[in-house]
């Protein structure tokens, strides 16, 4: 065996650890970022849901009271 062998096994386990666990370490923030960014997408779906619903319903009135008038 090379002089030195052991000791560079045990650097390249090390940097393999490290690796790794910056890797999960990434992997579970993304996750999170993930999981965060569907929780914004679903509560902006709706509200603008609640937004359309709103302004169909101001809509609704306004041509409500427009063939009211029509009918005066």
């Amino acid at each position: 065996m090379k002089p030195g062998y052991f000791e560079q096994a045990h650097q390249d386990e090390r940097r393999r650890a490290e690796w790794k666990s910056l890797d999960e370490a990434l992997i579970e923030r993304t996750g999170s970022v993930a999981r965060e960014g569907a929780s914004l997408r679903i509560t902006l779906g709706h509200l603008l849901i609640q937004a359309g619903s709103k302004l169909a319903g101001e809509q609704a009135q306004a041509e409500g009271r427009g063939q009211a008038r029509n009918k005066q």
